[in-house]
């Protein structure tokens, strides 16, 4: 039996394409996210589009299948997506933000649904991505913590 590596998100983020989920359901790429450190973790959280496990193990040799995609998504809608004691129905999911679960999650389970890899013509800038939201005050909450 194969033993799954600890996940280092550093690694995982400078080795797959990251994608920002807006709250009208767009996702977008984004290209000057290359660590850990340039996203704020008071808001967001990092989510693998293939579960990391399955991954890296290549389950059902999904890496032929598609491409891994680190998604950052607000904490709640992380949490409604996956975390089994406050996942939505998928219909309330829709509802509330404008996209599929199937689309933020692949199941290596079902095939027939198989997402082609996401390109953009032109690149964003991070900052672009996220101008709707205002993280000031929470990432200077997140200097003062990272500085002591």
């Amino acid at each position: 039996m194969f033993k799954t590596p600890p996940k280092i998100m550093n690694n995982e983020i400078a080795n797959n394409d990251i994608f920002f989920l807006h709250d009208d359901g767009r996702l977008e790429q984004v290209f000057n996210v290359h660590s850990t450190a340039d996203y704020n973790h008071y808001e967001l959280e990092a989510h693998h589009f293939v579960p990391y496990t399955d991954w890296v193990l290549n389950t059902k040799n999904v890496q032929s299948l598609t491409n891994q995609r680190i998604i950052l998504m607000r904490k709640k809608t992380h949490q409604h997506l996956e975390n089994p004691e406050f996942r939505l129905p998928r219909d309330k999911f829709i509802e509330i933000y404008h996209i599929e679960p199937e689309d933020l999650v692949f199941d290596i389970n079902k095939r027939s649904r198989i997402l082609k890899p996401y390109n953009r013509t032109e690149p964003i800038e991070y900052d672009d991505c996220l101008s709707d939201v205002d993280f000031s005050t929470e990432q200077k909450k997140f200097s003062e913590v990272k500085n002591v």
